[in-house]
């Protein structure tokens, strides 16, 4: 058993818990949706806020992208509300994704 931090075995272990890039990030998406549309927000509208095309917005609503780190930051500050409450949405949403599966 390796006793270091960066043992080989503990870090492929963390690398397969974290969602590939390609793999869609769905929790996140439903989240946007939500907080948009508590807001009475159209998805143009949400993507004019955030200075990105709405075609883009709903292309991460749906899961079939998904956004850079920068393009979060911009939708979070364009909802008014902190990254902490997105990501804890997304996280509530995929486990309840998870559990139905």
């Amino acid at each position: 058993m390796c006793q270091t931090l960066w043992c080989r075995t503990a870090v492929v272990e963390t690398v397969r818990a974290v969602a590939r890039r390609t793999e869609p990030q769905l929790g996140l998406g439903v989240a946007l949706r939500e907080f948009r549309v508590d807001q009475g927000l159209s998805q143009e509208e949400l993507a004019h806020r955030a200075s990105l095309h709405p075609t883009w917005i709903s292309h991460l609503e749906s899961g079939r992208e998904n956004p850079s780190w920068a393009t979060v930051r911009r939708l979070a500050t364009a909802l008014d509300i902190t990254l902490a409450d997105l990501a804890a949405r997304a996280e509530v949403l995929e486990a309840q994704r998870s559990d139905r599966a």
